[in-house]
């Protein structure tokens, strides 16, 4: 038999790889493998060994034919000792066949790629590669070697298995790479510095004498071989110089084992003392000499999250129960303090050594170690009175204490004014302490104006009565301490809510604490929390009922309904309207405490409330359906139903209503509504909100058909709520759907009139739990207007109720017709072509069947009506929206976190029904964004705390690991393109490999002690956070990388990805006492690496429909602001925008560019562009009009026409060095 000529692989401009030979190897797969590794692609295939049941294919470069035929015979007699019948498997095998995926030959092409014969890994072969076999046998990769005797070959161990037969297979594909990878050995091996071939740490030098480290034992326990592109270097011998501190070595160069080149390089100034053959005890006195020396660097840190060094002041630190030293065998090491400096954060200390046996002691050097905390203002509030800040006599005619009391004598209430976050002041007497209370009240500046600022003290002079002075604390603070105490709540009011507060304030010198001295009391009137004020109220206000309130009937008896209805809305100021309704005073039902009461002894009434609005009178009747409206403007969510009006006849005509369609009227779609008609009966209509991680309605494979699945959590809470009696519950769905028939103004009748234009189906829930199945038919959605009507198509729903959930799948009655989601380009754009351009009224033939009907991806809007009898619903114990006084975060933005949500660590996005509710402030409502606390122990925070940092003027996010090397500390991290500011021609290599461009930059991670007005820590520079000089690359550019055309891209990302080695700033961190900073880049590598999402891939007008479950990390002129973000408004189909919400504080500076979004499935959603303080906003790196990320989510990868993606550069990144780029779990091609 001839050999079979083989089909070449189809060559491109920058790879050739052709199929050179093929071998077969079958066995039983019981029994031995029969295998020849070392000479399996030397085997010929002609008609002599066909009987011996192994196929070979080969080139003709075959010489050593004697052996080829004595490994013939050998395998051809252990196939007949075994008996093995392997005729119809060797059949099968001559048909199987390896070759490049079609649309990897695409993407090589497309992408630039250009892999050489080691490119290929076990690791990404499947995403290269397809086998081709039949369907019977089974197939996977079993081995990638090169060829020994020509570099340029690659073969590929491909393992069959047929199960029928119990036979194994095994077939080698051998392949050649016209990138020649001999040309890469010359720039691999043409220094002849030791050190440019592997790593160590140097300080070995001065420990160890040549002629035994180098020894090969001693060698590969200290030295590291590097790992450059797809070669290794191995130490073949040495050579140490006469003057024994040089050395020189042959190095080989090796690619899979195998011997390439060998070379000579040297190594100079080793001046160390012998050590391998010293005994087990000198070289543990050795050990400990060395480590000791090393000072910090030798430090641990014990537990991080208790107890560390920047918390605790250099006189107080004990410096054993923080660190952590190295055990040796007989011997204890401590540390000890030798001397400390409070002022300046530092001190002085020794590692004592005992020996365990005979007890002798020694000590190292002394070592430094500096930034803890420095002395600050005075925390030790029990012992806080008059006498503690009160100077000797002796020491009060000093001229600085006299001084001191001239100043402070004149201090009163003129000179604070409460901090402010949004324009709200958290200053509530009763929750003041000596402790907290210089969170929420500043000083005032008496040379300053009234502060514009939302976020900084008002400057107002806020004490009734009290004499304006010139004194600014703010300036006695840089010489002396300062505290508050004696501090109290008082002037209560009969609601229980203390109006006043009464505080003191003392100073101490810093440079002599002995002169000291305090204020007067000082009374601050009428103070509170005006944030709580607001939404407390808001929330009073919509719990209101008919319980509640005395209708004045003797007012309204002589009036109609409808005359009363037209007094109340024409009405101007609405308070006028307080004359008609009583609301009564209940204490307990009542969360804000501050309202003005008829009487405040005993009082029976609230007078702050009113009737706001009134609708759908009814004069026969003599009712109407009133909303009140209570301070502040601020008007209920809850109509009431009230009448004692004179009755009459309609006076006007109206188109009759049913009671239920009065209240989908007064509800208008909002998301809570509540209407009581008449006592202990609440009918309710509440919108869902749902997340983006499980609130799409999407279309299945084939397009045939819209499913959905709704956790039961969305509904059972109210459904099933054991509060009370719970009737009539149905399910409201506002459905968008349309028929897609050549629409004109498509946002006017799709997206602005949709109360109108989408059909809605409406389904009983106790129905649904009997039936477990319901069919919702006849449903019609609209279509294109045609000689004056709306064109209509039927569709059905079916519901299906699960264990978890509700199953809905929406089906046209027309099986033709295929849905599709694409707003832009198949509803608004779909008929826009020639072929359609004279058509107005298209008949059913001409209709595009595949784009036949719209439905929207976001935009599905799910009610839950029912009735009860619950006036106020609670879905949880837990209060929502709290404010915190204890264990303040009081941020580098001068601000204090005090509002606090206790989240379970793992579920802050958990549903709660009032969480779209602005008026269940207490009871389940999100806002759009909650600032943090720094002791959050949220999962997400928690993560992104980890993983962002500022750095080059800007936020980074660390992405992942380069690869798994554990030896290796380069980790990819995002940011902005303008803070990076490089990019480079990407299609040639991984990254801007140029000396003069290359960068180096700071980084300024999380710490828990930082810097702002109360906290005396080290500034920007020069922190506990912050380190300098870390390298970084730049590896991907999103904005108009040059192309291997030399034309620009349209790519237009302001993203960059760059390569932070940060190995030795971990070492250099704990030497410069940065000891919380080294742990947390050391925890780089426990961290999950991130994917990208595609939340925003869908081409929908509604994608800020769902809420969100997103964390952002910022830092802002480096100081560090972490959120969460549940609600974001969708810009431009790329852009994220976060607008100021007045209740939680966006920051923004310079610094902030760059700052990543991550969700909580961990994967990054976009960089921050820029802001100002009404908004900051991000661009998505998925989007409907660009793929920046080039990735699986809804085609294969190498079909993806964006070559500079940043899946695209990873692709051409690995195969360009494959250990360094690992291939990862994201480009996958699946």
């Amino acid at each position: 038999m001839k050999a079979k000529k083989l089909k070449n692989i189809k060559l491109f401009s920058i790879l050739s790889i052709s199929l050179v030979s093929t071998t077969i190897i079958i066995s039983c797969a019981n029994n031995k493998i029969i295998e020849n590794k070392e000479n399996i692609n030397k085997l010929e295939n002609n008609e002599e060994n066909k009987d011996t049941g192994k196929l070979i294919q080969v080139d003709s470069n075959v010489s050593d034919v004697s052996k080829i035929d004595k490994e013939k015979k050998e395998i051809s007699d252990n196939l007949n000792s075994e008996s093995v019948n392997t005729a119809s498997l060797k059949e099968k095998a001559e048909s199987i066949k390896l070759d490049l995926k079609d649309e990897a030959k695409r993407a090589i092409k497309e992408f630039y790629l250009k892999p050489y014969s080691a490119s290929f890994t076990k690791e990404n072969f499947s995403s290269y590669f397809k086998i081709i076999a039949d369907k019977s046998l089974e197939t996977k990769l079993n081995n990638i070697t090169i060829d020994k005797n020509n570099i340029n070959l690659i073969n590929f161990d491909i393992e069959v298995l047929d199960k029928s037969k119990n036979e194994k297979l095994n077939k080698i594909f051998t392949f050649k790479s016209e990138n020649n990878i001999n040309e890469l050995i010359d720039k691999l091996t043409n220094s002849n510095n030791f050190d440019d071939y592997f790593d160590y740490d140097k300080s070995i030098k001065n420990k160890f004498i040549v002629d035994e480290i180098f020894e090969q034992k001693n060698f590969v326990n200290y030295f590291i071989p590097k790992k450059i592109r797809y070669f290794d270097y191995k130490l073949i011998s040495f050579k140490q110089d006469d003057n024994k501190q040089n050395v020189s070595l042959k190095i080989g160069l090796y690619l899979q084992n195998n011997e390439i080149k060998t070379f000579e390089v040297t190594s100079e100034n080793w001046k160390g003392k012998p050590y391998f053959n010293l005994s087990k005890e000198e070289k543990t006195k050795l050990d400990i000499q060395w480590y000791i020396d090393k000072g910090n660097e030798s430090l641990e840190l014990r537990d991080s999250s208790k107890l560390v060094p920047t918390l605790i002041l250099p006189s107080k630190i004990e410096l054993n129960s923080v660190f952590k030293v190295k055990e040796f065998e007989g011997y204890k090491i401590t540390l000890e303090k030798t001397s400390f400096h409070d002022k300046n954060g530092s001190l002085k200390y020794k590692f004592k050594v005992e020996n365990n046996i005979d007890k002798t002691v020694t000590h190292s050097k002394e070592h430094w170690m500096g930034l803890l905390r420095k002395e600050d203002d005075p925390e030790n509030y029990k012992d806080f009175s008059d006498t503690y800040f009160s100077t000797k006599d002796e020491l009060k005619t000093d001229s600085k204490f006299t001084k001191l009391k001239e100043q402070v004598d004149k201090i009163n209430g003129s000179n604070f004014t409460p901090r402010r976050v949004s324009n709200f002041q958290y200053l509530d007497p009763s929750s003041m302490s000596a402790e907290n209370l210089k969170y929420f009240l500043g000083f005032r500046d008496p040379n300053k104006g009234i502060s514009g600022s939302r976020d900084e003290p008002s400057n107002k002079i806020i004490a009734d009565k009290e004499t304006k002075n010139d004194i600014n604390i703010n300036h006695l603070r840089n010489q002396y301490y300062f505290a508050f105490y004696n501090v109290k709540a008082s002037n209560p009011n009969s609601q229980g809510l203390n109006r006043d507060l009464s505080f003191k304030v003392g100073f101490i010198r810093k440079d002599n604490p002995e002169i000291k001295h305090h204020t007067k009391e000082i009374t601050l009137k009428n103070q509170s929390n005006t944030l709580a004020d607001k939404y407390y109220a808001m929330e009073d206000l919509s719990n209101l009922g008919l319980e509640n309130i005395e209708i004045q009937k003797n007012v309204i008896q002589s009036m109609s309904s409808s005359d009363f209805a037209q007094k109340i809305n024409s009405q101007k100021d609405k308070t006028e309207n307080k004359y008609y309704v009583k609301v009564k005073y209940q204490k307990d039902f009542f969360i804000f405490k501050n309202y003005k009461l008829d009487n405040e002894t005993s009082p029976k009434y609230v007078e702050n409330f009113y009737i706001y609005e009134a609708k759908e009178a009814n004069d026969p009747e003599g009712s109407v359906y009133i909303k009140l409206g209570g301070l502040n403007n601020q008007k209920s969510i809850t109509w009431l139903k009230i009448d004692g009006f004179k009755k009459q006849k309609a006076t006007s005509w109206s188109f009759p209503k049913s009671e239920h369609e009065k209240f989908i009227d007064l509800a208008n779609n909002a998301n809570l509504t509540t209407i009581q008609k008449e006592n202990n009966e609440f009918w309710r209509l509440r919108k869902l909100e749902f997340n983006a991680s499980n609130g799409m309605w999407l279309v299945n494979k084939d397009k045939t058909k819209v499913e959905f699945f709704m956790p039961k959590e969305y509904y059972e809470p109210v459904f099933e709520n054991k509060q009370g009696i719970i009737k009539n519950a149905q399910f409201r769905l506002q459905l968008p759907i349309m028929f897609n028939n050549k629409v004109s103004n498509v946002w006017e009748r799709f997206g602005k009139n949709r109360n109108f234009s989408w059909p809605v189906a409406i389904f009983d829930y106790e129905t649904l739990k009997n039936d477990k199945k319901l069919v919702i038919n006849e449903l019609q959605m609209q279509g294109a207007v045609v000689n004056g009507k709306v064109t209509r198509e039927n569709f059905s729903i079916n519901v299906e109720l699960t264990d978890k959930g509700i199953k809905f799948e929406i089906i046209p009655k027309n099986k033709t017709y295929k849905f599709t989601q694409n707003y832009h380009s198949d509803l608004e754009r779909g008929y826009n072509s020639e072929k359609y351009a004279n058509l107005t009224n298209l008949t059913p033939e001409q209709i595009n069947k595949d784009i036949a009907i719209f439905y929207d991806t976001h935009g599905t809007n799910i009610f839950l009506e029912y009735t009860s009898d619950i006036q106020v619903e609670k879905f949880s114990e837990q209060k929502t929206n709290e404010f915190k006084y204890k264990n303040v975060t009081y941020n580098q933005f001068e601000n204090p976190v005090a509002i606090e949500n206790k989240y379970k660590k793992d579920e802050p996005f958990k549903y709660n029904p009032n969480q779209n509710v602005e008026q269940k402030w207490t009871s389940g409502y999100k806002p759009d964004y909650e600032v943090m606390p720094y002791d959050s122990d949220l999962d997400i925070i928690k993560n992104i705390g980890a993983r962002t940092f500022a750095a080059a003027g800007g936020s980074f996010t660390v992405i992942r690991k380069i690869n798994g090397d554990p030896n290796d500390y380069r980790y990819y991290a995002l940011s902005n393109q303008h803070v990076v500011t490089t990019t480079f021609d990407m299609w040639n290599r991984p990254t801007l490999d140029d000396p003069n461009i290359n960068k180096k930059a700071y980084i300024r991670g999380f710490n828990k002690h930082i810097s702002n007005s109360l906290f005396n820590a080290p500034g920007y520079s020069d922190g506990h956070e912050n380190i300098k000089d870390v390298p970084l690359k730049v590896f991907w550019s999103g904005e108009s990388p040059i192309g291997k055309d030399l034309t620009k891209t349209n790519q237009k990302y302001d993203g960059n990805i760059v390569i932070f080695d940060i190995k030795e700033a971990i070492t250099r961190a704990k030497r410069e006492s940065r000891f919380e900073l080294s742990e947390w880049l050391e925890n780089w590598k426990n961290l999950k690496p991130l994917t990208f999402t595609y939340d925003y891939r869908h081409d929908s007008p509604f994608i800020d429909n769902l809420a969100l479950d997103y964390a952002l990390g910022s830092f802002p002129a480096g100081k560090r602001s972490h959120y969460l973000i549940n609600r974001a408004k969708f810009q431009n189909d790329e852009r994220i925008s976060l607008y100021q919400n007045g209740i939680t504080c966006l920051y923004f500076s310079g610094g902030g560019s760059g700052s990543g979004i991550i969700n909580s499935r961990n994967e990054y959603v976009g960089a921050v562009n820029s802001g100002n303080f009404g908004y900051l906003f991000a661009f998505a790196l998925g989007t409907r009009n660009y793929d920046y990320i080039g990735g699986n989510n809804d085609s294969n990868p190498f079909l993806k026409n964006q070559a500079f993606s940043i899946l695209a550069h990873m692709y051409r990144a690995n195969l360009y060095d494959p250990r360094t780029y690992a291939f990862n779990e994201q480009m996958e091609v699946k």
